[in-house]
């Protein structure tokens, strides 16, 4: 997902001419899709270590986390928006903020469930 990052920072203009030509809109949603490539990263960390922690049969923990960061990356998005700054690009800065966090509690997690095996 890293190389897939790359690929959206360096092709963010080509990739939103796809769809829509307008000048405006294309550099809205080029800095948009920029800003998702930086959560890139972040993202494969979650879903490779949710996707293992599901396979160990620990379905709850992946939901709660994600479901958390989701509602939190809902409100910082809102406070964002409102308060600072009222572009596409802002609601996906808070994605980029939360991943992080969200990689981290399911890397916790992830070691939580792996120190209790027995070798």
């Amino acid at each position: 997902m890293g190389g897939l990052g790359v690929l959206f920072i360096v092709f963010a203009e080509g990739l939103v001419r796809i769809f829509n030509n307008d000048p405006q809109l294309v550099a809205e949603g080029a800095a948009a899709v920029r800003v998702v490539a930086l959560t890139q990263p972040a993202w494969a960390v979650t879903f490779a270590l949710g996707g293992a922690l599901r396979g160990l049969g620990d379905t709850l923990s992946p939901l709660v986390i994600s479901g958390s960061a989701i509602w939190i990356c809902v409100g910082l998005a809102l406070v964002i928006v409102l308060w600072w700054v009222p572009a596409l690009w802002g609601i996906w800065l808070a994605f980029l903020i939360v991943g992080p966090f969200e990689a981290a509690v399911f890397w916790r997690k992830w070691q939580q469930r792996i120190s209790s095996w027995s070798l």
